[in-house]
């Protein structure tokens, strides 16, 4: 935050920044997993960010490199090189400061390829960032609540019970325009003492993450369909069987057969597609 204000402040210390930046990132990369690389600070003019233009400070870091062959033209004839370089379509890590909010911290966008973002010393240790919590991040953050809780909290549920809960819960976000969390409750967990079960687990995902959820949000459109992915309706039967569940649950039996000796599943539909 310092180095980045000095920079907005002045762009004649953009070096000396620079160089801080960069000795203050070493000094958090003292883990032996973490890979070395190269370092690059930029500046940038007039970005545009929710129709404001500013300025801003990129910070690059790339810890793996590409093999590639350079083609020159001489003399009527190619001659070809094996060179290594940095590839633009990946970076490895990367932030952008936005030039806004400075009371606030500043607008930051971050990524991290190598790690899916969860490389602790660039996001906390080095960048120290914290969640805007807005209608994406708090759609994201239930869906992932909701998915986690299924998986931990009721696998010992029927998966009948666990597929239903997954379908209710995805159909309540498609449907809605903004979240309550208590009815949400009442719409998707049809048993209390499984809708209390799901208050108390949410509460212990919050405080062991760090993060406040408001039971009160718009809900994100781009949040809903990234979600999705995590409410995937499958029943995995021994190595055999996997059943896709797209509709209602009550053109599915489930039993169990005294001479097989094993569960079943009876499915009623009209056509063959």
């Amino acid at each position: 935050y310092t180095y980045a204000s000095g920079i907005f402040a002045d762009t004649e210390t953009f070096i000396e920044n620079s160089r801080s930046l960069a000795k203050f990132l070493y000094e958090q990369s003292d883990h032996p997993k973490i890979k070395s690389g190269e370092f690059y600070v930029v500046l940038f003019e007039d970005c545009v960010l929710d129709d404001e233009m500013v300025s801003a400070v990129g910070l690059f870091k790339t810890e793996n490199k590409d093999n590639f062959l350079k083609v020159d033209e001489a003399e009527n004839n190619f001659k070809i090189s094996h060179q290594t370089g940095i590839g633009l379509k990946k970076i490895d890590k990367a932030c952008i400061i936005f030039n806004t909010e400075k009371e606030k911290g500043y607008i930051v966008q971050m990524v991290d390829n190598v790690n899916k973002g969860d490389a602790q010393y660039w996001r906390d240790n080095f960048l120290n960032l914290e969640q805007i919590p807005n209608g994406h991040f708090l759609t994201q953050s239930h869906i992932e609540v909701c998915s986690n809780f299924v998986e931990k909290q009721m696998k010992d549920n029927d998966t009948e019970e666990q597929i239903e809960v997954k379908k209710q819960a995805m159909k309540y976000f498609a449907e809605k325009d903004s979240f309550d969390s208590q009815e949400f409750e009442e719409e998707v967990f049809s048993n209390p003492e499984t809708a209390q079960s799901f208050k108390e687990y949410k509460q212990e995902y919050t405080e062991d993450n760090d993060i406040q959820l408001d039971d009160g949000f718009e809900i994100s459109e781009d949040a809903v369909k990234k979600g999705k992915r995590k409410f995937k309706n499958i029943i995995k039967l021994d190595k055999n069987f996997h059943i896709y569940v797209h509709g209602d649950q009550k053109y599915m039996d489930k039993g169990f057969d005294k001479e097989q000796d094993k569960s079943f599943y009876k499915l009623y539909f009209n056509e063959e597609k």
